[in-house]
């Protein structure tokens, strides 16, 4: 009768391992040193739940990022850090880095841009194969395209980034704002002109909604025209316009560019003579 039971015992024991063992979050590596000859580890997860999570004890020394089933560790500053991948259900692994020396790094530029609702831009790389991690846990935005011409769309506001990675280490990121209205900007900000009689004048319009309006005070003394932008515009432009003013009599004048969607106005008084 005491077999049995002890029999009985260790089946018991030894599915309740197989589960434990089933549900253990389980990583290739829990030990990494990097250097500058060795700048990141690749870490294949080989076991989990999915949905993973990842986040760095001391981001001054490595920083994370997960691709599919595989983390990406980089290395910045001399130190130790612990970083831990988590699952959907809750399972945990800590991975310990060490770095021994100071790894140099191109601090990464940053660009801001700004989508309206419901717009798509685009992103050029002439990388012959991009790599791009996405952060968006609020699912404001839908990337499609191709890698060497990401189409970023705008679902709602919010904001999201995009990491340009090179050797998985941040080389440019996207700070992706989504807003109702672009912002209404012109160059120069001055609001007065002063003009020879048939001469020009430029006026920039850097970003609105790209319905614009153009109002003279006194047609006699001025003309003024909306024209093409004359290049590309880069992703911080939105729907940029010319304005060119036309010096045409002596006397005053006053132009207004409004941005019809708003109703904002930029008003230049104009001087003539």
């Amino acid at each position: 009768m005491k077999n049995i039971y002890y029999f009985l015992i260790s089946l018991l024991l030894l599915f309740s391992c197989e589960e434990n063992v089933s549900d253990k979050l389980m990583v290739s590596s829990t030990s990494v040193t990097l250097s500058n000859s060795k700048t990141y580890a690749e870490i294949t997860i080989t076991k989990g739940a999915g949905n993973y999570s990842v986040s760095s004890s001391n981001e001054a020394v490595a920083q994370c990022f997960l691709i599919d089933d595989k983390l990406y560790i980089t290395g910045f500053n001399i130190g130790t850090a612990i970083i831990t991948l988590t699952d959907q259900n809750e399972n945990k692994v800590e991975i310990t880095v060490t770095i021994d020396e100071l790894i140099y790094r191109i601090v990464p530029v940053t660009n801001l841009v700004m989508i309206k609702t419901g717009d798509t831009k685009s992103i050029t790389n002439s990388d012959p194969n991009p790599l791009y991690y996405l952060m968006d846990t609020a699912s404001v935005i839908e990337i499609g395209g191709t890698k060497n011409n990401l189409q970023i769309t705008a679902l709602k506001k919010g904001n999201a980034l995009l990491y340009y990675l090179k050797e998985y280490w941040p080389t440019a990121i996207y700070n992706i704002q989504i807003i109702d209205h672009y912002l209404f900007t012109v160059t120069p900000t001055t609001s007065s002109l002063r003009l020879n009689t048939g001469a020009e004048a430029e006026y920039y319009i850097l970003s609105g909604c790209g319905n614009y309006a153009l109002t003279i005070s006194d047609t006699n003394v001025l003309s003024a025209e909306l024209l093409a932008w004359p290049v590309e515009p880069t992703i911080n432009h939105n729907n940029p316009r010319i304005v060119r003013i036309r010096a045409l009599q002596r006397g005053s004048s006053e132009l207004k560019i409004t941005n019809v969607e708003t109703e904002e106005v930029k008003t230049v008084a104009v001087t003539v003579g």
